[in-house]
């Protein structure tokens, strides 16, 4: 219970009916609602591949719920989360650790509006903690007690949303702008004029550690070096789903060593690894459709006539079952669209800008945020939780 007398608790989507039918028309209405307040548009139609990407882990639904002792509790927020990596460099080399790509957060003002008309005579909404920032902070906190605790997370925002930017900073994120935050798309192949010089780049997989012996299917890296290792480059290519319209999307975090070519040579550099990545997230067949294999009839090789076409008809009544895109194509799936961050990296920035467009949601431009949990501020049990759990927690290179 939170000063005041209102309960609060944040929920974790579980995989299993009760959740499903309980929760996810109340995922489906507040990712709905924050497209309407982007103005932006929303696919109902798609939005099960999204309860499918919640059931498989791809990626995860919290729920915000509240009540005053006489009442129900009802669901005030909801969030989309999807793991990924966070890069920096350490002075030698870089350094890569388990983190969480924040896809939405959404308290709709009319689920609040109700809450409040709830509010017993006596009881009032806490002073020193919003709904929203408690909200984050409990996510944090479950997260932090899982196996494999992130050392923090990623995402966007609009400079148009005067409430997440408040949330955001009275959480300690770190929030980009124009010249150092600014957020591009790529959708289809690398512009040509971006794509002059190419040069040779790395591309790996990422490891829970040194002793897994299967690459994360999610995510991978893209490096560049200097011919005399003094210049570097490394992107992570995070597989992610946009909630609004159910398509695969690819997260792309870029991260130098402080010490770059000069702004044309970056140019091919950065369309260079863009186009690996492409190639890579291709192979992986990210976004394509499910091929599925139309059955062939069984038919013993002293077969009668009778069981030739019992075998026959029960062949085309699997077939009916079966979606009509079945044929894998012979030289692979395009790559899903692309949204590039490079925070607190203003080179790479202005080299970006160049030739990609930005990322636009609505009518307003895109800017990235990073946060690491340990650097937090807040309630300081929380801060004294998380110091030490998040800092050794690095993925292998291979």
């Amino acid at each position: 219970m939170l000063p005041g007398g209102l309960h609060a608790a944040v929920l974790p989507m579980k995989d299993d009916p009760v959740h499903w039918s309980a929760l996810g028309d109340a995922l489906e209405n507040a990712v709905e609602h924050e497209a309407t307040a982007h103005g932006a548009g929303f696919d109902h139609s798609s939005f099960g591949k999204v309860i499918e990407a919640v059931k498989s882990d791809e990626i995860q639904a919290w729920f915000l719920l509240a009540a005053w002792d006489v009442c129900r509790p009802k669901i005030v927020g909801a969030a989309v989360e999807f793991p990924t990596v966070l890069t920096h460099w350490d002075g030698q080399d870089f350094q890569h650790h388990h983190a969480i790509y924040q896809e939405d957060t959404v308290l709709p003002i009319g689920m609040l509006r109700e809450l409040a008309k709830e509010r017993p005579a006596g009881k009032f909404f806490p002073p020193d903690i919003g709904l929203g920032e408690f909200f984050e902070q409990e996510r944090i906190k479950q997260r932090m007690q899982g196996n494999n605790p992130p050392l923090g997370r990623v995402g966007e925002y609009s400079a148009h949303n005067a409430k997440i930017i408040k949330i955001m900073k009275q959480s300690g994120v770190r929030l980009g702008g124009e010249a150092d935050g600014a957020v591009f798309e790529l959708d289809g192949a690398v512009p040509r004029n971006f794509d002059r010089w190419h040069v040779p780049v790395r591309t790996e997989g990422l490891f829970h550690d040194k002793n897994s012996p299967i690459p994360l299917p999610h995510v991978f890296l893209v490096n560049w070096d200097s011919a005399d290792n003094k210049q570097r480059i490394a992107a992570s290519f995070t597989k992610g789903i946009s909630t609004f319209t159910g398509k695969t999307v690819v997260r792309v975090q870029v991260t130098s060593n402080g010490n770059l070519p000069s702004p044309q040579a970056l140019q091919g550099v950065m369309a260079s690894i863009l186009a690996a990545g492409q190639e890579e997230a291709s192979r992986r067949e990210w976004g394509a459709p499910a091929y599925h294999p139309r059955p062939s009839p069984i038919i013993s090789i002293h077969g009668t006539k009778r069981e030739l076409w019992a075998s026959a008809i029960a062949s085309n009544k699997a077939e009916l079952f079966i979606p009509r895109a079945t044929f894998a194509p012979i030289f692979g799936h395009p790559a899903p669209i692309m949204r590039i961050h490079a925070l607190g990296e203003p080179e790479i920035i202005t080299a970006l800008n160049a030739e990609l467009p930005r990322r636009i949601l609505g009518n307003h431009p895109m800017l990235a945020t990073d946060q690491r949990f340990s650097q937090m501020v807040g309630r300081q049990a929380l801060c004294a939780n998380l110091q030490g759990r998040c800092s050794d927690r690095l993925l292998a290179v291979g």
